[in-house]
């Protein structure tokens, strides 16, 4: 189950973009034993900019997990939080670099996601970055979009938005 909700005032400086996930799973391996799983996974995103040129990017997210094997429960909390700055050194050119730490409450676990990257407009509406992480994570409830592994990745960033298909205002 999902809930998503988007605050982008025409006026404003900040977006805001929160999604709620809850996810269930549930198995009986080859023992008989049953296993289940809960997630009540929160991700909040906010993108200010003060002006054409320079965009500072925020996240946090939270995650609670239940398991449940064989009727004994384990329960964790994890936070992930992270911030991304880009500046703009052409209209068609960018630069940015960003920090990820994913803490795990229980165990009392940090992992961290560092890096650096470039990006093209190749056309409008359409940008392509290619980047380093120096030091990388990879968790699949907070790291989908983010590009927190360690290593070299590639990304394409498309607006896709009413104007871009032609239903805006005219």
């Amino acid at each position: 189950m999902r809930l998503s909700l988007a605050y982008r005032p025409v006026s404003s400086k900040w977006i805001h973009l929160n999604r709620f996930d809850y996810k269930y799973s549930e198995r009986v391996d080859g023992t008989g034993d049953a296993q289940q799983q809960r997630k009540l996974i929160n991700n909040w995103k906010a993108n200010y900019m003060p002006n054409r040129r320079n965009q500072l990017a925020f996240s946090y997210g939270v995650k609670y997990v239940l398991d449940t094997y064989d009727e004994t429960e384990y329960k964790g909390l994890t936070h992930s939080v992270g911030t991304e700055y880009r500046f703009d050194i052409t209209p068609r050119w960018d630069i940015g670099a960003h920090a990820d730490v994913l803490y795990s409450a229980k165990a009392g676990n940090r992992l961290y996601s560092y890096g650096i990257a470039t990006g093209y407009n190749l056309v409008k509406n359409l940008w392509i970055s290619v980047g380093y992480n120096l030091s990388g994570f990879r968790d699949d409830d907070f790291s989908g979009a983010e590009y927190t592994g360690e290593g070299p990745y590639l990304k394409l960033r498309f607006k896709f938005d009413q104007n871009s298909v032609g239903l805006g205002r005219r």
